[in-house]
């Protein structure tokens, strides 16, 4: 009964509620978290084989979007990569990449991740493909990249990592 739990040890969680904001807000408009999304605010329109890659299909804010997700590992690090593609140009649409509780959020350009002091874990991420972006930052430790304006005929690669700090308290992100 209740909330469908993973199993095994998940790297890192988003918070329950949408993952992508419409017309930049990410209140979710549910009455509870189990209903779906309002069409307007997002739709699952299936699955599809390219090759051997599964490609997800789903609209946000009516904006049709082709996505693509892979995990890797890079120097013995897991990775995760998010390639979308949009089928309209997108403006001012927020999404929720990660989030550690309690966990505080630096940005550096394309880069930006979130960690917790605590516990030292963290999870990162690495945005290309993008002229246009900013990273919402002190949202509870959520990790949200702000699409300002995106090209429909550009891809955006998001590439994600996770773990913990390094005791000299920096995070390595290698280069996918």
């Amino acid at each position: 009964e209740g909330v469908p739990r993973p199993w095994g040890n998940p790297g890192w969680t988003t918070p329950m509620g949408p993952g992508w904001s419409l017309d930049g807000d990410l209140k979710d408009p549910r009455p509870t978290p189990y209903e779906r999304l309002p069409d307007k605010w997002g739709k699952w329109r299936g699955l599809h084989l390219q090759g051997d890659q599964v490609l997800l299909d789903y609209t946000v804010a009516g904006v049709p979007v082709l996505e693509q997700v892979s995990f890797h590992r890079i120097e013995g690090r897991p990775f995760f990569t998010r390639i979308l593609q949009f089928d309209a140009p997108v403006r001012n649409q927020s999404l929720v990449l990660g989030w550690v509780p309690n966990g505080e959020t630096r940005v550096v350009g394309g880069f930006a991740f979130v960690r917790d002091p605590i516990s030292r874990r963290f999870v990162a991420a690495k945005v290309t493909g993008l002229e246009k972006l900013s990273w919402i930052s002190g949202a509870g430790g959520k990790l949200i990249l702000h699409l300002v304006e995106v090209d429909r005929t550009k891809p955006v690669r998001i590439d994600l990592s996770y773990g913990e700090v390094r005791p000299d308290g920096l995070i390595d992100f290698p280069s996918p």
